[in-house]
């Protein structure tokens, strides 16, 4: 497949507000979006271009990834999630071409949550709350009860109780559903802010 045609078709693909630097087999930029520039510059001071190489950091991720087993639709299976400002982080995802000639790296930034009052979940007690954060935070039950000086079979009533009313089933489905709930919580914070912008029509 052409760079060309590639490129813009894994562009129309993506999620709006992501972002795409692709790359070859020397790990040398070949295509890089404005949205990709902006990013690399916010978390590595650097104004990348097109023949540049990869940050040190990008290298090793698509080193492990290519040498990582794919999924079949070409993706790697485990994204890099890298801090960006204290309200956010940035999910790297590789993904190749049918070819797998072109490497492509797409940038998604998400909502961070450092601490529990981050998190807007009238329908948890403030404990489950507290809990629900530690799952994200990828803390076990175990240690969720040593931070929360509670026991595991406390933490594990709290654990279903939170699963059942958020309506999820797993522990990556919750970080999931609270990462979403911030980024829009983020989103009509900052709407709300600026307000209507001149030019703009409003209904």
């Amino acid at each position: 497949m052409e760079p060309e045609r590639f490129f813009s078709l894994l562009e129309r693909s993506q999620p709006a507000g992501s972002a795409i630097l692709c790359f070859d087999e020397n790990y040398r930029i070949t295509f890089i979006s404005a949205g990709a520039r902006t990013i690399c510059f916010d978390l590595w001071g650097l104004r990348l271009k097109e023949s540049d190489y990869l940050p040190t950091q990008l290298r090793c991720f698509g080193l492990a990834s290519k040498s990582a087993k794919s999924s079949r639709d070409g993706e790697s299976p485990e994204p890099l999630i890298l801090r960006g400002n204290a309200e956010t982080s940035v999910k790297v995802r590789l993904v190749h071409d049918p070819d797998k000639i072109h490497h492509c790296l797409i940038f998604e930034r998400e909502a961070f949550i450092s601490d529990p009052k981050q998190l807007n979940l009238p329908e948890l007690s403030s404990r489950e709350t507290e809990i629900a954060f530690w799952i994200y935070q990828k803390k076990t039950n175990w240690e969720i009860g040593k931070i929360l000086s509670i026991s595991v079979r406390t933490v594990d009533k709290h654990v279903e109780n939170i699963f059942r009313k958020l309506g999820v089933n797993d522990r990556q489905s919750l970080a999931k559903n609270l990462t979403e709930s911030q980024d829009l919580t983020l989103s009509n914070s900052r709407n709300h802010q600026s307000g209507p912008q001149k030019g703009m029509i409003t209904g």
